[in-house]
């Protein structure tokens, strides 16, 4: 713990959630050993969270005055790396909401949505004004996608509820129909199923059953953006699954569905 507020510290600001007040409590008592440790609480909707807010000594050759102007013209100029690092520095002494804003406008740009969407929060928190609907939701947009694009190298069949029964109805040739219809699944519990045979059969090199399962998947109707993302990302990586680490649960299937 001493260690992670410590990269805080040179950072510049942290976001720790808890669930229960127990959980906060052991936080507080972890880092009250630490010096210059300042805390202060905030909540968005029905989320509770702890913000760091490290303390330290301006430095002789810059102002705060002086970084809020860096950091903006950094924005202008779109050099969201420099911009973030002096809105991290400022927040070591100064915590306005407009600075937590345009930390999550640089984390967007910088295709870290998951960061942008916390400092987004904090901006709410901070400032009921502010109008920020419309970037939450453009925001939450572009983490689907991120997930999409991670998830799609590491899903797989142990991702899915029941994929032990999935597994064992298969083997037994069960239908694909049957299997839904005994665990209930819906069109994106299917897909994703589709997906997860696709990903086994493209590791397996047998790229027609794979192109099958993700055809399968692709035809399921009212799919969400994510199950569509996840879709669309596979097919691009289909080339590369044969020299991946993908867990083969399929290969007791004789025939291998043909």
């Amino acid at each position: 713990m001493r260690n992670y507020v410590e990269d805080i510290r040179k950072k510049g600001i942290a976001i720790v959630d808890f669930n229960t007040k127990e959980q906060l409590n052991k936080i507080i008592t972890e880092c009250e050993e630490i010096p210059n440790v300042n805390w202060f609480r905030i909540k968005y909707k029905n989320q509770s969270s702890v913000v760091i807010k490290p303390t330290a000594i301006l430095t002789e050759d810059m102002s705060l005055k002086d970084m809020y102007l860096d950091a903006k013209v950094a924005y202008l100029n779109k050099n969201y790396r420099k911009c973030l690092e002096l809105n991290q520095n400022i927040l070591l002494y100064d915590a306005p909401p407009k600075v937590f804003l345009q930390i999550a406008k640089c984390y967007f740009y910088l295709d870290k949505a998951t960061y942008a969407m916390d400092y987004l929060k904090v901006a709410s928190s901070l400032d009921k004004t502010l109008e920020l609907d419309s970037l939450i939701k453009t925001v939450e947009n572009k983490m689907i996608i991120e997930k999409a694009r991670k998830e799609s190298d590491d899903f797989s069949l142990y991702n899915i509820d029941n994929y032990e029964e999935i597994i064992s109805l298969y083997h037994n040739s069960e239908s694909f129909d049957d299997i839904f219809a005994k665990l209930n699944f819906d069109f994106n519990q299917r897909s994703l199923v589709y997906i997860a045979f696709a990903k086994e059969y493209y590791h397996l090199g047998i790229e027609k059953l794979g192109d099958k399962y993700l055809h399968l998947a692709e035809k399921q109707p009212d799919k969400n953006k994510y199950i569509n993302l996840l879709i669309s990302e596979v097919r691009k990586m289909k080339k590369l699954y044969i020299h991946k680490d993908v867990p083969v649960l399929l290969l007791k299937k004789n025939n291998l569905d043909e």
